[in-house]
């Protein structure tokens, strides 16, 4: 209800089988705007489309009324692949669509991602339980849905960090389409953890605390692995957290077992003499089905943490 942004195909679970469509991801994006609402859907695959699937696909687009589709092949080693078109036509300019009442910009074209995570949408919606009057820390925030959802739900103030200053930038506009006030948030382009070392000195502490990293990401100063730093993440991440607190963690890869994650927390709390209970875990949604017999389809790993 009220949510226009949702999966329509998931190869894992929805493919039976199929190995030309195990890999492939079909996104439907519809816009709000207008006496009739546009459908237009993102594709994102791991390999070459064969023409006997785009076929498929064309047929499938057509059935279901969309009026423009994009394709992202997450195959190319090239770092400046971006979303082309495949089927009807696509807008130039960013589309919006509504997610639990909420408005985001979408860009359809010249992306690597059209900007919302819709995995994570289950979070979104836990968040309007946790936030309100609260203080809340969003690092790797991309282009804020979590930081628009603890807005929405009443917290007192959102500091948002992320490296990518076009990515805030795209943010901004986000802000911006929910009326939001401007003073509810501060974002700030810089490395996480540059900015989680200058808070543990300076003493800062946030009521609740949200990260959801890449698994793999390189700055100007550092790399960063999940596989390798989950410690030094959490750890830091802890510490900025205040007493009575909630740190929400999220690791987003199918080669990272749920164990390790647990571990993580457990061990960085007890070096910190805190205490750590698991209140929560952010799950796949109903539309992102994995596959019985591949238990790496289901890949989020995510929990929520109340701190003593």
């Amino acid at each position: 209800q009220n949510t226009f942004a949702f999966r329509l195909f998931h190869g894992p679970g929805d493919s039976f089988g199929s190995p030309d469509l195990n890999d492939i991801h079909i996104d439907a994006f519809e816009t709000t705007r207008g006496l009739e609402p546009d459908r237009y859907v993102w594709v994102t695959h791991k390999k070459k489309l064969t023409p006997e699937t785009l076929t498929l696909l064309e047929e499938y687009f057509r059935t279901i009324g969309v009026a423009g589709a994009v394709s992202m092949d997450r195959s190319s080693r090239e770092p400046k692949v971006t979303a082309l078109p495949i089927f009807g036509t696509i807008p130039a300019q960013p589309i919006v669509v509504i997610e639990n009442g909420i408005p985001f910009s979408i860009r359809l074209v010249g992306s690597k991602h059209p900007g919302l995570f819709l995995d994570l949408e289950p979070l979104r919606r836990k968040l309007m339980s946790y936030c309100t009057n609260k203080t809340v820390l969003n690092v790797f925030a991309y282009t804020g849905a979590l930081s628009l959802a603890a807005a929405k739900s009443g917290a007192t103030h959102v500091t948002h960090v992320d490296l990518s200053a076009p990515t805030n930038t795209w943010a901004k506009e986000n802000w911006e389409l929910a009326n939001l006030p401007e003073d509810q948030i501060s974002i700030h382009t810089q490395d996480t953890f540059d900015f989680l070392e200058i808070a543990i000195k300076k003493r800062r502490q946030f009521d609740v605390v949200i990260s959801d990293p890449p698994s793999f990401s390189r700055g100007s100063k550092r790399t960063f692995s999940t596989a390798k730093d989950l410690d030094k993440l959490h750890l830091a991440l802890l510490k900025v957290t205040a007493p009575g607190g909630l740190l929400i963690t999220n690791i987003n890869s199918e080669n990272q077992a749920e164990t390790d994650v647990l571990k993580s927390i457990a061990a960085c709390a007890k070096s910190l003499s805190r205490t750590a209970q698991i209140i929560g875990r952010i799950d796949l949604p109903e539309t992102f089905p994995t596959a019985p017999n591949n238990p790496s389809s289901r890949y989020l790993k995510g929990f929520l943490v109340s701190l003593g």
